[in-house]
């Protein structure tokens, strides 16, 4: 971040690949300005809190500051080159846009409630597992808040 950002016109908070950017009063068009001139080299992507996509379940929360910074799969980002340098060994990350294919998790179910040798042919996001889960505990869905979508994984379980 310090390569491309004065370090007086935000705060900034998480660990690669995600950074949450605060910005300080009175710089606030500077430093968007400033992250979107860096986006257009390709390497990250830039939301403004308003405008991070819905699927991200990501928008709304109190702990979201006016910008989230993401690496783009097989860059890191850092704020600082010491921080960078810190970082320099570590072989694997997670926070990644989920769309990225190296995000895609592997889900593996058995037991009396799913179909046996089943193989799920399409994509589902974690949020939907949550649902499911309540589905095992036979808890009604709306029991308590959740993002998750049932039938994007019911298909997985046995009729009964």
């Amino acid at each position: 971040l310090e390569s491309f950002l004065n370090s007086s016109w935000y705060d900034a908070y998480g660990c690669s690949p995600v950074y949450h950017i605060k910005s300080r009063p009175g710089y606030e068009q500077v430093l968007q300005q400033a992250l979107h001139r860096k986006q257009a080299e390709g390497n990250l992507q830039v939301y403004a809190k308003h405008s991070m996509p819905s699927r991200l379940h990501y928008r709304n929360h109190r702990r979201i500051h006016d910008f989230v910074v993401v690496a783009q799969e097989g860059w890191s980002l850092h704020a600082s080159q010491q921080d960078a340098e810190a970082q320099r060994h570590h072989r694997g990350q997670h926070g990644y846009d989920n769309l990225v294919g190296a995000m895609r998790p592997l889900f593996v179910a058995t037991g009396p409630s799913f179909k046996r040798a089943y193989r799920h042919g399409n994509a589902f996001t974690n949020v939907d597992l949550y649902p499911l889960m309540l589905q095992l505990l036979g808890i009604k869905a709306d029991t308590y808040y959740h993002e998750g979508n049932l039938t994007y994984v019911a298909s997985m379980l046995r009729s009964k």
